[in-house]
């Protein structure tokens, strides 16, 4: 998760993309890649990863492990012309691609061989979340992909 971390805001230098680790407990959640957190607030937990190891070859001194870590693109509604979500959509998917884009220019993440990190799969929602403003609740239309970075390495 440091690794991508690490990547990622190197990725999002200058932008105005926040990379969170973890779910954060206060902030700024516009525009936000989020490692280990789907950002969904009322999950009723928040599961950052599974993994999987099992023996690689006879002689059973090594074994081979994958990870699906959880993480998630979040951006506020973005108003356009037209008022529709296409501007948001636009911008979610530009900040998704730019994760694919750090993944695909750098796979190892800089650690030893045979380690290879790539987007698995991913789930697109528009949806209207409460957000707590004084002693109101404010209702804000937002973009989320949730995503799996999936990694396979040798331990």
């Amino acid at each position: 998760m440091d690794a991508i971390v690490a990547a990622l805001t190197t990725a999002f230098n200058g932008q105005e993309v926040r990379v969170w680790d973890g779910p954060v407990a206060s902030g700024d959640y516009a525009n936000a890649v989020y490692i280990g957190y789907d950002a969904d607030p009322e999950a009723a937990e928040f599961i950052a990863a599974n993994g999987l190891q099992q023996w690689d070859g006879l002689g059973a001194k090594k074994r081979a492990e994958e990870l699906d870590i959880v993480c998630a693109v979040l951006v506020d509604f973005v108003e356009s012309d037209t008022n529709s979500w296409k501007a948001t959509r636009d911008t979610v998917f530009g900040i998704f691609d730019t994760v694919g884009q750090t993944l695909r220019a750098n796979p190892s993440l800089g650690q030893p061989p045979p380690f290879v990190a790539e987007i698995a799969n991913s789930r697109y929602s528009q949806e209207f979340a409460e957000l707590q403003v004084g002693e109101s609740i404010a209702v804000k239309p937002q973009g989320r992909i949730v995503f799996t970075v999936h990694i396979k390495t040798r331990v």
